[in-house]
Formats: structure tokens, sequence, C-alpha cells
């Protein structure tokens, strides 16, 4: 069973090995200003700690997946507080954008 993330007491995504999947609304989540999606830096870290490798993020609203290495996010995050704690955002650029219905090899 996955084991699940939490920031201030709501479930914001789930581990599975070491894959970190987030669900979040792009309408409503995507960081226009820094072109991707955000993690607030103390989750970021517990999942470095926890032996994370892959960061998923489930676009509810397109369908879309986005994957990434912990590595990269860390690498080429941009570290910014914009008065909701500090956040670690990764350009669009830097994901692996798999579209609605496109099926994984495995």
């Amino acid at each position: 069973m996955p084991e699940k993330v939490t920031l201030q007491g709501k479930v914001i995504g789930h581990i599975s090995g070491d894959v970190f999947t987030t669900r979040r609304k792009r309408a409503v989540h995507f960081m226009r200003a820094y072109n991707g999606y955000a993690i607030q830096e103390d989750v970021f870290g517990r999942l470095l700690r926890q032996g994370i490798r892959i960061i998923r993020v489930v676009e509810t609203d397109t369908g879309t997946v986005l994957e990434t290495t912990s590595e990269t996010f860390d690498q080429h995050g941009i570290r910014f507080d914009l008065g909701h704690g500090r956040q670690v955002a990764l350009d669009e650029h830097y994901w692996d954008i798999r579209p609605p219905g496109q099926l994984t090899l495995l």
C-alpha cells in the first residue's frame, strides 16, 4: 500500500517504492512564473531522505503525466518563497511529459 505524504495535515501525494506521485489540477497548481510545478522545500528534503528517485505529477484536468528524477529536480530547481513557505520549482523543460492516453513501456 502506498505511503501517504502530508503537508499541514493534508495528503499531497503518495510514495510507492522510490516514486513520489502527486495529483494536481494544472489550472490551479502550475506555477506560471516558473513554468513548472513546485514542492515545498521541507517535503522535498523528506523525499530525498527517503530515497525517492522519481517525482511524478499527474494532471487531473488534462490527463498528462510529468516525470523527472529527484536529482534533476534538485540540480535545476529554483528555490523561492512567495509567502507560503520555501518551495522548489522545476521548469517544465526538465520534465518527461507523457500526453493523455500515451502508454509507457515496461
